[in-house]
C-alpha cells in the first residue's frame, strides 16, 4: 500500500482502535473489475479487500460505496486511479477541464467520476462514517493528479489526489 501523505497525521492509539472497529464492521469485497493490470495497481497502492461503505439513499441503488481500501495508519480511504498508458496525455487532465469549462460544457466531468464523487462525498459526511477521515485519489499518470484534486474540491471530497507510479 502507498504510504500515508505527511499532510494527513496519523491516527492515536485510541483512534486507531475506534478506526479498526469501524473498518471490520463494513462488508469487505473483491477487486469490482479492471484488467490485471488495473487489479495489480489497486492491490499496491489501496491494498486489499475492498470495503462497502454505507451511503444516504438515494444516491446510489445499493446505498453503498465500494471503496478500494483504507489505509489503518491515518484512516483515509485510498482510491487508485489506472492509466493504462501512464506516460502519454490522459483524457483527465487540467487543460480538458479548463478547456471545457470555457466553452460551458456542463458535462465537463465524466458521469462515472461525477457519480464516484457523489458517494465519497456522501460517505464522508455520513455520520456512521465518521472514521473516515478523507479520500487519497492515487493515479499513476502525473497530469491526471491536478483533474483529481480539483474535480475532488468541486464535490468537496475532503483528502487530495497523489502521483504514485
Amino acid at each position: 500500500m502507498a504510504p500515508p501523505d505527511p499532510r494527513f497525521p496519523q491516527l492515536t492509539p485510541s483512534q486507531g482502535q475506534n478506526f479498526q472497529t469501524w473498518l471490520d464492521s463494513l462488508r469487505k469485497g473483491d477487486i469490482s473489475g479492471g484488467k490485471p493490470a488495473e487489479q495489480a495497481y489497486q492491490r499496491r497502492v489501496s491494498g486489499f479487500p475492498e470495503f462497502e461503505a454505507p451511503i444516504p439513499p438515494g444516491i446510489s441503488p445499493s446505498n453503498t460505496l465500494m471503496v478500494d481500501g483504507f489505509r489503518n495508519l491515518d484512516g483515509m480511504a485510498v482510491e487508485a486511479k489506472y492509466v493504462n498508458k501512464p506516460n502519454q496525455r490522459c483524457y483527465r487532465s487540467l487543460e480538458d477541464l479548463r478547456k471545457n469549462h470555457a466553452t460551458g460544457d456542463r458535462a465537463f466531468l465524466y458521469k462515472g467520476d461525477r457519480l464516484e464523487l457523489r458517494k465519497y462525498a456522501a460517505a464522508l459526511n455520513a455520520p456512521r462514517n465518521k472514521e473516515m477521515r478523507g479520500v487519497e485519489t492515487v493515479t499513476n499518470n502525473q497530469d491526471a493528479v491536478q483533474y483529481w484534486r480539483i474535480t475532488m474540491a468541486a464535490y468537496g471530497v475532503k483528502g487530495h489526489a497523489r502521483y504514485v507510479p
